[in-house]
């Protein structure tokens, strides 16, 4: 059996540690893993997650550059002789490959799984990510990223093409892990939502990436000119947005739920799933929301063009246009053959088709 090691950021509900999460339990029993938390927090929402899996979870964190960290991973390395690594964490995967690449390990897979920088760009800050993709270059046998705007961001040279070392593979996400067997009126009852009113649904962590001030001035104007719609937000932190939320007098017909890992109940209460993201890599939340199959309304960055079907492009507008946004989504509760594209996203993001083609890359 293969004898693999990922890296990831942390152990929280974020789109990387979710992915691998799925990931893992997808081929359960066809490889020996073990996970390595490259942060010092070791509690996190997914942590139960991991721990139910047969994965040796190891929390060892190296930050930019540590003497003690790299004479620590060298060792773990040598110790347990990988078949194969896969880091996800993008602009600090350098050093692991080369560590891994000094110890003989045959497969060096980073997988990047965002569409910009999580960091400032500060003159130390964009020095070290340029040596650090500069040896992820020269020292990872694959390099994936999970849409072509990633890969063209963090290797512009590249320019979205695809040969034996840059591959992009898609979210794989398994339909069955959204069903639901809880009724919309049950869901709306827990939330204190009338039943007959019109549900707009976001998910996502609070983050500046994802936009939350404009979906609020979004729905301030929308519930003024329709006291029937509610915008429920499910995601990390989003409970810290009621201050605003209160400033903008519309607490009525807001719900903020935090982390939930009911997700696809949620969703299921929806009648439109509403994402202006600002970056994204490959959106899980937006695929999600298609898969179960709510019409949407979202921000036209390039990820996201990238990931839904090319004739719903007029369902997208620029992440910061609240005009225009107000618009779509109110030509939404009038447009009763408003498009469903559940099955086109379940036949593109299959997890037995995505999942293997990330498989066989490691």
């Amino acid at each position: 059996m293969k004898k693999v090691c990922f890296f990831i950021p942390s152990i929280d509900a974020g789109g990387i540690e979710t992915y691998l999460l799925r990931f893992i339990r997808y081929v359960s029993g066809r490889m020996n893993i073990t996970v390595v938390i490259r942060s010092n927090k070791q509690q996190g929402e997914l942590l139960s997650d991991y721990l139910s899996t047969d994965v040796k979870l190891i929390f060892m964190p190296m930050g930019y550059f540590s003497i003690s960290g790299i004479q620590k991973y060298y060792r773990f390395f040598k110790a347990n002789k990988f078949d194969s690594i896969c880091d996800f964490t993008g602009n600090f995967a350098g050093l692991t490959v080369l560590i891994a690449t000094l110890c003989k390990i045959k497969n060096r897979v980073v997988f990047y799984r965002s569409g910009s920088n999580h960091y400032p760009p500060t003159i130390v800050n964009n020095i070290y990510n340029y040596l650090s993709n500069k040896l992820v270059v020269l020292f990872a046998t694959n390099i994936l990223a999970n849409s072509i705007a990633g890969l063209n961001f963090f290797f512009p040279k590249q320019k979205g093409k695809v040969n034996k070392k840059y591959g992009v593979v898609r979210n794989g996400i398994d339909e069955k892990s959204l069903a639901t067997k809880v009724e919309k009126q049950s869901i709306l009852a827990k939330l204190g939502v009338n039943p007959e009113s019109y549900i707009i649904v976001h998910s996502g962590r609070l983050d500046k990436s994802k936009n939350h001030i404009t979906m609020l001035k979004v729905a301030k104007e929308i519930i003024n000119r329709n006291p029937n719609v509610y915008f429920i937000f499910c995601g990390k932190n989003t409970e810290m947005l009621q201050n605003e939320v209160d400033n903008l007098c519309i607490s009525k017909n807001i719900r903020l739920l935090g982390y939930r890992n009911d997700v696809s109940d949620i969703l299921k209460s929806a009648d439109l799933f509403f994402f202006p993201s600002v970056t994204e890599g490959q959106p899980n939340a937006l695929i999600e929301a298609m898969i179960v199959g709510l019409p949407f309304v979202a921000s036209d960055i390039e990820p996201i063009k990238e990931c839904i079907p090319e004739n719903m492009i007029n369902q997208l507008t620029n992440p910061y246009d609240v005009d225009n946004f107000v618009n779509l989504i109110e030509s939404a509760f009038y447009n009763e053959n408003i498009k469903n594209c559940s099955e086109w996203a379940k036949t593109n993001y299959s997890a037995s088709k995505n999942f293997e083609i990330f498989y066989n890359n490691l």
